[in-house]
């Protein structure tokens, strides 16, 4: 379901097409057909799912439960992918999981951008105790762990077996790397309180702004 055509042009699939590739993906060991059809088009997603002989998947970046909601209702995916870090939080990628776990489908959070994605949903899928495989970005030579996850002070790093460690530090244990982000960043907003009430004062005026203090102070 994700035309890329930066290159040159490319097809944009619809249910027949979609169908067409899921039949010829059978019985060739393909683990699972993922976005094949807009993120939206639930009803179609139904039907190919009823129809493939191919597990589907998808909804990465879908924004939370009410959408997840709708697509398990309709029977969109053989494997729910949803990100914690773009729609709905750790708390609606658990809420995804666990309705997977009670229906007997597959659950794997989707992790395709960086390190901070990376942390958060290999926390999900951890604490979920789903027995399918995570995936993960990993496409040498550009795509690495070292470019991947940067700015953690660490990168995540696989072992032979492609088996990632869940990280043990407090919280989701990220640690950022201090000295790449003055090398490389750019603060470009610094908020105190005195700078929050000037700038107040700036764009609401006087009035409101006092009005507004003495509604703090009454909490």
């Amino acid at each position: 379901g994700w035309r890329v055509a930066l290159v040159d042009d490319a097809p944009l699939w619809d249910l027949q097409r979609a169908t067409r590739f899921a039949d010829a993906c059978a019985g060739l060991g393909v683990a699972w057909l993922e976005e094949p059809l807009d993120m939206y088009a639930w009803d179609d997603l139904a039907e190919l799912r009823r129809r493939a002989q191919v597990p589907i998947a998808g909804g990465e970046l879908n924004a939370g439960w009410h959408e997840f909601a709708v697509m398990l209702e309709k029977g969109c995916f053989d494997l729910y992918q949803p990100d914690a870090t773009f729609g709905g939080g750790i708390s609606d990628a658990v809420r995804v999981a666990r309705a997977c776990r009670e229906r007997g489908l597959a659950f794997s959070p989707h992790t395709w951008s960086n390190g901070f994605s990376m942390m958060v949903n290999l926390h999900v899928h951890a604490a979920c105790g789903d027995d399918h495989p995570l995936e993960y970005p990993l496409e040498p030579p550009g795509w690495i762990p070292e470019y991947r996850d940067a700015p953690l002070a660490e990168p995540l790093l696989a072992d032979a077996n492609g088996t990632v460690a869940i990280p043990e530090a407090p919280g989701l244990g990220i640690e950022l790397d201090e000295d790449l982000l003055a090398r490389h960043g750019e603060k470009f907003f610094d908020l105190t309180s005195k700078g929050l009430a000037v700038k107040t004062v700036r764009e609401k005026g006087l009035f409101t702004a006092l009005k507004l203090a003495r509604k703090k102070r009454r909490r």
